[in-house]
């Protein structure tokens, strides 16, 4: 078995023994900034024993200066979360038509 075979399985059991436990630290996928205290976070995980991805607005508490989640955002399943990309994908469309965005996003790919 290669290497990269191996770590695949490997990644495979250990998200399925999360679903089963239902505990998992999730995974970060990115961090987006909001205004000065706040990000979009999202995240892929485990949530009541499901796989879930979510995208949520969090703060800087200003007693603590520390990073917390706050009460916006969504979880979703991650079927729905190929959807949501695509609707997206929509999204980013309409508002380069509109002349709000320029024809390529800021990872430089063409709409």
């Amino acid at each position: 078995m290669s290497s990269t075979t191996a770590d695949a399985a490997a990644t495979k059991a250990n998200s399925q023994n999360a679903i089963r436990s239902g505990k998992d630290d999730g995974l970060i996928v990115a961090t987006i900034q909001k205004n000065a205290s706040e990000f979009y976070v999202l995240e892929v995980g485990v949530w009541k024993k499901k796989p879930s991805v979510s995208a949520r607005v969090w703060y800087t508490d200003k007693a603590t200066g520390e990073l917390k989640p706050g009460r916006e955002g969504f979880s979703a399943t991650p079927e729905n979360a190929v959807k949501l990309r695509d609707a997206f994908d929509a999204i980013v469309k309409e508002c380069q038509s509109r002349g709000w965005l320029p024809e390529s996003d800021a990872q430089g790919r063409a709409a």
